[in-house]
């Protein structure tokens, strides 16, 4: 019961995060390109994309479970 519960959490707030982590980062692109100047890094900007990394990690574990 507990491992199926992770097993759906991975499935459904995983794409969640990810999304918003390569939204958060087309917008930072965006910024670049369309400015005079290069956008501030901050470190929320940084946690925001490394979440997005190790939530696209954890979907491909929880679907590799899935199917093996």
């Amino acid at each position: 019961m507990h491992n199926n519960i992770w097993r759906v959490l991975g499935l459904a707030v995983c794409p969640v995060i990810l999304l918003g982590a390569l939204f958060h980062a087309a917008s930072l692109v965006g910024y670049a390109v369309y400015s005079q100047s290069s956008p501030d890094m901050r470190i929320i900007d940084v946690a925001i994309m490394a979440s997005g990394l190790c939530a696209a990690f954890e979907f491909v574990r929880a679907v590799r479970r899935l199917t093996g």
